[in-house]
């Protein structure tokens, strides 16, 4: 399985969940907020590695969480909770954003 962007909106509490890597000068998370129009003030970034464990879950973001939070590391555990219960939206390349699919099976 790819590693997944994961981008937490706090104002909005929705989780957006895309397929990107850093191009064009833009961090993944960037790159996410970008696409799915949103206020990166608003946002945290993290990341899920390949694999679909907790363990397996990247809590930093420089771009996003710096800023936001004064240090690169996220906290919040809420957006493995939506995914968990297929409570996300998936964002592609181009902006298209919709519901989820699939539920996550992150282990605790």
């Amino acid at each position: 399985m790819a590693g997944k962007t994961v981008v937490y909106d706090m104002t909005t509490k929705k989780t957006y969940v895309g397929n990107f890597s850093p191009a064009d000068g833009l961090t993944a998370h960037a790159q996410l907020v970008q696409a799915a129009k949103l206020n990166p003030n608003d946002c945290v970034g993290l990341s899920i590695k390949p694999g679909s464990y907790i363990r397996d879950v990247g809590w930093r973001s420089e771009t996003l969480n710096r800023p936001k939070l004064g240090n690169c590391e996220a906290s919040d555990s809420r957006p493995f909770f939506d995914m968990s219960f297929g409570d996300y939206k998936t964002v592609s390349q181009n902006g298209s954003v919709n519901q989820g699919q699939r539920r996550w099976n992150l282990h605790w």
